[in-house]
C-alpha cells in the first residue's frame, strides 16, 4: 500500500529519500564546480568584461526559457511585484538548494537580501551576468516597470547579496531610503525536494554548457579541452581524495575508482545499460545522458575529472571513452585501465610499485600545499 499524506516513511523509503537527496546535493556541487571552472578559465583567458559579454547572450536566451517553464509549472499567468518576487526566490532556490533568502515588498519598490549562493567563493563575472544582467532580462520579458540592482554582493566581499527594486527612471535605483511602507514580504518556501533536485540539475547543467560555449567562442573548439583540462584534473583529484583512505590503505584502486565515477554519473542521472568488470579494467555502456546535445568538450571535461579520480586512487590507472553521444555515437562506452605508457609498464613489472608516493603527492596537490608545475616536476620523477 502506497504512502500517505501524515504516515511515517517506511524505513526503505526513508533510506531512499536519503539516497536521492545525497545524490542530489553532489550533483549540485559537480556542477556548481565544473560551471566555475569554465568561467574562470574564461576570465583567466579573456579577462572579466569580456567574459561577461561572451557569457550573456547566452543566459539571455536560456533564462528567458526557463522563466516561461517556473511560470508553467506553478500556473502562474498575472505577474506583478509579489509573483516576480515569488519567482525569483524559487529560482535561486533551484540554483542553490537551500538559499537563505528575503524578499519584502514595499510601495515603491522591493528589497532582497540573500546568503548561502553557491557562487560567492568564484569570480564575480558570474555575478555580472546572472544577477545584474539577468535581473533585467526577467523584468524586460514579463514586462514590469521595475528595475533591480545589485547593491551588495558576497563574491565581493560584503556580508550577503543585497537587490534593491524600484520603478524605472528612478533618479537613484540604489537609494532605499524612499520605498515607502512595507505592504508584502515573499516567503522562502519549502519546495518539494525531489522538484528542488531535478531543477537543480537542469539549471546548473544548462550553466555548465553555456559557459563551455562561450569559451569556444573565445578560444576555438580545438583549444578549449586543453585549456580545461588541468581545472578539470584538479577537481578530481580533489573528488576522488574525499573521504578515502589515507595513503597507503584502503583496497583495490581499480574498485574504488569504478565506485567513485559510478558515484557521480548516477548523481547526474546518467543511465549505464552495462558494465563489465574484469582483470585490470572496467567497462561502461552509457545510454542516456543529460549531457548527450551538449559539445564534446563537456565529455572532455568529464573524461579530465574521472582521470583525476585515478591519479587520487591509483595512478596507475586510466579512464578513456571510446564513444561519445556528443560525437554521433548512439551511447556512450568507456574504459578504466591501466596505463599504456611505457614508464607505467616497467612498473608494473617492479616489486613494491611506488603508487603510494604517487597517491601521497595528489594528495598534496588536492590540498593546495604544492602547484600544478611542482606537482608535475614531482611525479616525472616517481615516474623513473
Amino acid at each position: 500500500m502506497d504512502s500517505q499524506i501524515g504516515e511515517p516513511l517506511k524505513e526503505g523509503d526513508s533510506r531512499k529519500r536519503e539516497q536521492g537527496e545525497e545524490r542530489g546535493e553532489l550533483a549540485s556541487q559537480l556542477l556548481v564546480d565544473w560551471y566555475l571552472n569554465a568561467v574562470q578559465a574564461l576570465v583567466d583567458t579573456a579577462g572579466s568584461k569580456e567574459a561577461t559579454n561572451l557569457l550573456f547572450p547566452y543566459f539571455r536566451n536560456a533564462e528567458s526559457a526557463a522563466l516561461l517553464i517556473i511560470m508553467k509549472a506553478f500556473g502562474l499567468s498575472s505577474i506583478n511585484r509579489i509573483t516576480y518576487g515569488f519567482i525569483s526566490g524559487v529560482t535561486f532556490n533551484f540554483i542553490s538548494r537551500a538559499p537563505i533568502l528575503n524578499t519584502r515588498i514595499f510601495e515603491r519598490g522591493g528589497i532582497t537580501t540573500l546568503s548561502g549562493c553557491p557562487f560567492e567563493n568564484g569570480p564575480d563575472v558570474n555575478c555580472a551576468v546572472f544577477c545584474e544582467k539577468g535581473s533585467k532580462v526577467y523584468e524586460e520579458v514579463l514586462a514590469i516597470p521595475y528595475q533591480s540592482n545589485l547593491v551588495t554582493c558576497a563574491a565581493r566581499g560584503d556580508r550577503e547579496c543585497k537587490f534593491i527594486a524600484r520603478p524605472v527612471g528612478c533618479q537613484d535605483p540604489r537609494d532605499e531610503s524612499d520605498l515607502g511602507q512595507e505592504v508584502a514580504g515573499i516567503l522562502n518556501w519549502q519546495l518539494p525536494q525531489e522538484m528542488v533536485d531535478d531543477f537543480s540539475v537542469q539549471y546548473l547543467a544548462e550553466f555548465w554548457i553555456l559557459a563551455t560555449k562561450a569559451l569556444i567562442d573565445h578560444l576555438g573548439a580545438e583549444r578549449v579541452s586543453a585549456i580545461l583540462a588541468p581545472y578539470m584534473l584538479h577537481r578530481g583529484i580533489s573528488f576522488g581524495l574525499k573521504g578515502s583512505s589515507p595513503p597507503g590503505e584502503g583496497g583495490s584502486g581499480l574498485a574504488r575508482i569504478s565506485a567513485h565515477i559510478d558515484l557521480c554519473e548516477r548523481a547526474l542521472r546518467m543511465e549505464p545499460s552495462s558494465s563489465i568488470t574484469d582483470v585490470g579494467t572496467v567497462e561502461r555502456t552509457i545510454m542516456d545522458c543529460p549531457f548527450k546535445e551538449a559539445p564534446v568538450q563537456v565529455c572532455h571535461q568529464f573524461e579530465s575529472f574521472c582521470n583525476g579520480i585515478c591519479e587520487a586512487l591509483d595512478p596507475e590507472y586510466e579512464f578513456s571513452y571510446d564513444r561519445k553521444m556528443t560525437e554521433g555515437a548512439s551511447e556512450c562506452h568507456w574504459t578504466i585501465r591501466r596505463k599504456s605508457s611505457p614508464w607505467a609498464e616497467s612498473r608494473l613489472k617492479v616489486a613494491g610499485v611506488n603508487k603510494d608516493a604517487m597517491r601521497a603527492l595528489a594528495w598534496k596537490y588536492a590540498q593546495g600545499e604544492i602547484t600544478k608545475k611542482e606537482y608535475d616536476d614531482l611525479r616525472k620523477t616517481l615516474d623513473y
